[in-house]
């Protein structure tokens, strides 16, 4: 409890006597080399909880089921804060667990949880909006960023992807669509001006869901033209976007792939998905598609404004934290803008891991330094801009998925909307890249609860904030057996952003896996 938890032992050798040189002192060369596999130190779950624990856990990263202990580190595996929101929304939907995310950071293995948490019993009530809402919605500081930010084209800054699925039949899928549409009361969200010509934001009760859209790709032509015309009609799909109008959401169908499978086409506004959201509504109209039950809804976008409104109320003495944070932010601004050679060019570059450096960079590379995948990247992104800057401190606006535990009665584990944070860090890099990752991951761990209070509490002004954007959006596809339906793959889903839109960062990253 007290130690700093990469200082913690990750593995402890019993021996009978150490050994030592003539001299009688310690042989260091001579102690056995500890064994860093998991293969001797299974443990079988104890009962059929635990035994389902399992099969979410492996079901969430990606893992042979048979392979999870009750005593595997859930970060070690592979886990990271956005795919832990994933373990505890199943956890809670199937199990019927009363378990919090904050539970999977202390305890971290099945049998800690279970020890500590699960066997205890004991009920929280969570408070949910249910039915379906009517009336205005605040703006959380991410959305008023977005308006304050005045985009040349606000109606098309959007989110796509695309999920492969099997053949469906249509008229079902429109029905599955308006029920999803029903039960995620984000996907009705309309905008007007007030008399200060401020948005507000509010449930338009007249929506029944958006128009299913239909493509027979064998229309598109050979392999020369067809991506280029999926992408303009994609693209088209997402133009006609009206914020106070609507549409502010659009859902294709396509079909007629040579190998029989079929995909999804999802594109929504920024103002009202997220990353996150994502996976909530690929695997929720799949489930109503399928006949399922999605069961009583979380807590509302509406109730979380109010609680993140609240906690900026409480917490105003962070503000003394994000004042250090910032006190070298400017210059180090300055410093980048130095470097920049033409103000109307812009440049895309990508960097790709094979499946085998992707798991090492999961599942091995964090065994020094009880690491999570962030701090990894972090501190390679804080050599590579000491490299470029010539600074061994930069500073950069990361961010987060939002979604913290600040009050256990409110679960938005599977709740639709845009949540994300965005808050300075200060990256500072030593010569030796194993001390660089140690205090990169203890600055990140001194960030007041992942930087939830920052839009509230300092706000978004431009001048304040880091003009590198780093944004690290999780895992989206798990097991290759499960690659055949019902997943988001890595296929074109058109021109999200219109080219327009710039945003005031000088340098964006985005990573996923």
């Amino acid at each position: 409890s007290k130690l700093p938890d990469y200082m913690v032992p990750s593995i402890l050798v019993r021996l009978e006597k150490l050994p030592l040189t003539i001299n009688g002192k310690l042989d260091r060369n001579a102690l056995p080399d500890p064994e860093f596999t998991d293969s001797d130190s299974y443990v079988a779950p104890r009962n059929e909880i635990e035994k389902k624990m399992c099969a979410i856990w492996a079901e969430v990263l990606g893992l042979d089921e048979s392979k999870i202990g009750i005593r595997d580190d859930f970060f070690r595996l592979g886990g990271d804060s956005i795919v832990s929101i994933q373990l505890v929304s199943r956890l809670r939907q199937r199990l019927e667990l009363q378990l919090s995310i904050k539970d999977i950071f202390n305890y971290k293995t099945i049998e800690r949880l279970y020890d500590n948490v699960l066997s205890k019993g004991g009920k929280i009530d969570v408070y949910t909006e249910q039915g379906k809402l009517k009336g205005e919605v605040s703006l959380l500081p991410i959305q008023e960023w977005f308006f304050e930010s005045k985009f040349t084209r606000p109606n098309h800054w959007n989110q796509s992807f695309i999920v492969r699925v099997p053949e469906l039949d249509i008229k079902r899928l429109e029905e599955s669509i308006s029920k999803l549409v029903n039960y995620h009361d984000s996907l009705r969200f309309r905008y007007r001006k007030n008399k200060e010509e401020n948005y507000v934001q509010y449930y338009d009760n007249e929506l029944e869901g958006p128009e299913l859209k239909l493509l027979d790709v064998r229309t598109l032509g050979g392999s020369n033209k067809f991506h280029k015309k999926l992408e303009e009609q994609l693209t088209k799909w997402q133009s006609e976007f009206n914020l106070e109008k609507g549409p502010i959401c659009s859902i294709g169908y396509l079909y007629g792939y040579k190998d029989g499978s079929a995909r999804l086409y999802f594109a929504l506004h920024h103002l009202i998905v997220d990353a996150v959201s994502w996976r909530i509504l690929s695997e929720d109209l799949r489930d109503i598609y399928e006949g399922k039950d999605l069961g009583l809804k979380g807590s509302s976008y509406r109730q979380w404004v109010d609680t993140v409104k609240s906690y900026g109320e409480v917490h105003l003495y962070e503000r003394e934290y994000w004042k250090y944070v910032l006190e070298d932010s400017k210059s180090s601004n300055k410093q980048l803008i130095k470097l920049v050679r033409s103000e109307g060019a812009s440049n895309h570059i990508g960097l790709e891991l094979d499946r085998k450096q992707t798991k090492l960079l999961l599942q091995d590379s964090n065994k020094a330094y009880h690491t999570e995948v962030n701090d990894i990247l972090l501190t390679a992104f804080g050599h590579a801009l000491e490299e470029i800057t010539g600074s061994k401190v930069n500073h950069i606006l990361l961010e987060g998925h939002g979604r913290e535990e600040i009050d256990e009665h409110i679960d938005i584990t599977r709740t639709v909307g845009w949540f994300t944070t965005m808050y300075p860090v200060r990256l500072e890099v030593v010569e030796d890249i194993g001390a660089s990752l140690k205090e990169i991951k203890e600055n990140l761990r001194r960030v007041p609860n992942k930087g939830i209070g920052y839009g509230g509490i300092v706000g978004y002004e431009k001048e304040n904030l880091p003009r590198i954007s780093f944004n690290y959006l999780g895992q989206f596809d798990k097991r290759e057996e499960e690659a055949e339906i019902w997943r988001i793959v890595n296929e074109n889903s058109g021109r999200s952003v219109h080219e327009k839109n710039e945003d005031h960062n000088i340098v964006n990253v985005n990573g996923w896996i």
